[in-house]
């Protein structure tokens, strides 16, 4: 081994498919794409961003519509009650203190006697995460009022 090596080789496959891709190499309609084929084929449950929510359960299981769209409203309006929070306190909440640990405060808040329901939002808490780039858990409730433009609306821009 040189320098730099690690022991091992490491491939990696890229696939792209696109417009022109499809209508060269298979058999579909121009405009059509194979895996959403295999999910209408599969009968696999699809919907329109920004149109109702398909939300699972870790078990797997589907959730019914009105539960979907209940727990997704309080998600985005605890998010916004948490950047207001934090605007307003930051030189009070300990650093430690995590967007996490609000999120689960008020999911024993909004869900007293719904422990399945409570659990299921701070899970679905946790896609925060994709929008600010580390887990929520690690993410500083102090300092959360700084990623407020990443939930889109109105803001375009953030002031730090």
């Amino acid at each position: 081994m040189t320098e730099g090596q690690i022991g091992f080789t490491l491939y990696v496959s890229i696939l792209k498919f696109t417009k022109s891709t499809l209508t060269r190499d298979t058999q579909h309609d121009v405009g059509r794409h194979p895996i959403l084929d295999l999910a209408i084929a599969t009968n696999t449950p699809l919907h329109h961003w920004n149109n109702k929510q398909n939300i699972y359960t870790s078990s797997g299981d589907l959730l019914a519509p009105e539960k979907s769209n209940e727990l997704s409203t309080l998600l985005w309006e605890i998010i916004e009650e948490a950047f207001s929070h934090s605007a307003k306190n930051r030189k009070n909440i300990p650093e430690s203190q995590s967007l996490y640990d609000f999120f689960v405060a008020k999911a024993k808040e909004n869900f007293p006697d719904g422990k399945e329901d409570g659990e299921l939002l701070c899970q679905m808490s946790e896609m925060w995460g994709a929008y600010i780039g580390d887990p929520i858990q690690k993410q500083s409730l102090r300092f959360a009022w700084m990623e407020e433009c990443c939930g889109g609306g109105e803001l375009n821009f953030c002031f730090v």
